[in-house]
């Protein structure tokens, strides 16, 4: 009885200090569009799977958006370190808790023609700053 209760305590421990993520089992951990979380009859069914990672571990959802080619990528994994981002077309999810990366947050998405135009107003603004500080110095 003894060594049977020492395996059953052994795997809750084992369970307990482990994470579950969804992650994609595609090359770099790349998910097809669209996510297909229910595993449904669809094509991409075998995509998502739900993995176990160490206590150490971190839930991530990395959701990246060209402008160039308008095409959305998703990466769905555990990781040892990971750092929230949220930047303009870029957004990195960190979660702690299990299989917390199916959803994130909205992530900001920009054109091409908006990212060139702030970078444009932020020049100019520079200039303006610029010149503002020359006629100063000479007058």
């Amino acid at each position: 009885m003894l060594p049977y209760l020492y395996f059953v305590n052994k795997g809750l421990i084992d369970y307990i200090s482990t994470l579950q993520c969804y992650s994609c089992v595609k090359n770099g951990f790349y998910c097809p569009l669209p996510l297909n979380f229910d595993s449904g009859d669809e094509s991409e069914e075998n995509d998502i799977v739900i993995a176990s990672y160490p206590s150490n571990y971190v839930c991530m959802r990395d959701h990246s958006y060209n402008p160039i080619t308008q095409k959305h990528k998703i990466i769905l994994r555990g990781i040892e370190d990971c750092q929230d981002v949220n930047e303009p077309n870029h957004r990195v999810y960190c979660c702690y808790d299990d299989r917390c990366n199916r959803h994130e947050p909205q992530i900001t998405i920009k054109t091409l023609v908006d990212l060139t135009s702030s970078s444009q107003i932020l020049m100019s603004s520079i200039i303006l700053i610029v010149i503002t500080m020359i006629f100063q110095y000479f007058y």
